[in-house]
């Protein structure tokens, strides 16, 4: 009975996000912006509360005194980083994607995710 709830929850979610695409496909960049903004508000309540804790002795140490593993650290940040590919299917929604739009949007994005590594 679990698995079938976990299953009709993943239809129903599936459904409403694609919902806007269906309807107009004009309503999907304002609906973009608007899931970015609620899915950016936790990441903004982790930095502030974060703020209030900040112990920068602890940032090169590891457990149990062992080097800190920089290759697992860059492989996590790497990791992290996926997803950038999607360009290639929003950029067919926008005006002028090659010459103003996407060059924005990749530097703007660039300058967010490395504010928010660095505040995290």
């Amino acid at each position: 009975v679990a698995a079938m709830e976990v299953w009709l929850w993943r239809v129903v979610t599936t459904v409403l996000l694609s919902l806007p695409t269906f309807v107009s496909i004009r309503s999907v960049p304002k609906l973009l912006i608007v899931l970015a903004a609620i899915t950016g508000l936790p990441v903004v309540a982790f930095i502030l509360v974060g703020m209030t804790r900040v112990q920068p002795a602890v940032w090169f140490e590891s457990r149990h005194g062992k080097p800190v593993s920089f290759g697992k650290l860059v492989n996590v940040l790497f990791w992290n980083l996926e997803g950038w590919d999607c360009i290639s299917t929003c950029s067919a929604l926008c005006a002028e994607p090659m010459e103003k739009t996407v060059p924005r949007g990749l530097f703007a994005a660039l300058g967010l995710t490395s504010t928010q590594y660095l505040l995290v």
